[in-house]
């Protein structure tokens, strides 16, 4: 398996995870969480006639956001399993008084966290192997509120040895 699929097939897993959940979007609708790959959309550039400036545009829609980010792949040497890092960031909005966005971030880690405890093997190719690590963002960025969690995944061991690949 390579690393592209692991990532999707996370992508899929947290979609159902969250399916049925709702959050507050920038307009206060409750809307379902957002799952993307590597990255946020890139934000598209308000074509409306009447914004001088064009100034608006959609980024505000890409939240509640999950993305989960490939962050990097790790072989200590050629006969040990390769380690996978994924790193999953959290977003919200929450323009509140009470600032308490992150207790929103927190929740949709949290059964993030609860998801994998239940079963860490992806696809019978990727075991997480230690409890992920989460932060929640220290810096004041409201009304957008983020978190990450670290992932570590062992990749089963790879056939490196091109007679042995040939016959498979």
């Amino acid at each position: 398996m390579i690393p592209e699929n692991l990532q999707s097939e996370l992508i899929t897993r947290f979609k159902k995870v969250f399916k049925g959940d709702f959050f507050l979007d920038p307009n206060g609708k409750k809307v379902p969480v957002k799952v993307y790959e590597q990255h946020l959309p890139i934000p598209k550039r308000n074509e409306n006639p009447h914004d001088e400036f064009a100034e608006e545009d959609n980024s505000y829609s890409f939240y509640p956001a999950i993305v989960v980010q490939l962050f990097e792949g790790i072989q200590e040497q050629w006969d040990l399993n390769q380690i996978i890092t994924v790193n999953i960031i959290v977003g919200v909005y929450d323009e509140s008084e009470t600032r308490s966005g992150y207790k929103d971030v927190t929740a949709i880690l949290r059964k993030i966290y609860m998801d994998l405890a239940k079963n860490r093997l992806m696809k019978k190719q990727y075991s997480l192997t230690v409890p992920p690590r989460w932060k929640i963002h220290d810096e004041d960025t409201h009304p957008f509120y983020f978190g990450a969690m670290l992932l570590e995944f062992e990749e089963a061991m790879q056939i490196l040895d091109e007679g042995v690949t040939k016959l498979i």
